[in-house]
C-alpha cells in the first residue's frame, strides 16, 4: 500500500473550502473517501500562488474542496497529483498514533 500524501487545511473554510451544504467541506472528510487532485490558482496573503486543491468525489462527481496539498509539493511534484484519483486511508485526527494527533 502507497501511502504518498496528506492534505492539509481539512479545518478551514477559506479559498472555497466551503459550500451551500458545509461551512467547512473538510470537517466532513473520512476515511475512505475519494479524492480527485486539481490544479488551481489561489490569492494567499496578498499573493497569486499555484496550488493542487483536493476535491470529494460523491456519487461519482466532483463536490467539495476539502483542502490542499502542502504547498511544498506544488512545486516539485504538481504532475504526479494533477487529475488524479486517491481514496483517504487514515484522518490524523482519529488517528491512534499520538504524534499524527498533536498540533504543532
Amino acid at each position: 500500500m502507497c501511502r504518498d500524501g496528506e492534505i492539509v487545511g481539512l479545518k478551514s473554510s477559506t479559498n472555497r473550502r466551503s459550500c451551500e451544504s458545509h461551512d467547512c467541506c473538510g470537517q466532513y472528510l473520512s476515511a475512505d473517501d475519494l479524492i480527485c487532485f486539481k490544479y488551481c490558482i489561489l490569492e494567499f496573503d496578498g499573493e497569486v500562488e499555484e496550488a493542487v486543491k483536493a476535491v470529494r468525489i460523491r456519487d461519482g462527481t466532483q463536490s467539495c474542496v476539502v483542502g490542499f496539498l502542502p504547498r511544498n509539493l506544488v512545486v516539485s511534484l504538481t504532475n504526479k497529483y494533477v487529475d488524479k484519483f486517491s481514496q483517504v486511508i487514515e484522518i490524523y485526527e482519529h488517528s491512534e498514533n499520538e504524534k499524527k494527533t498533536k498540533d504543532p
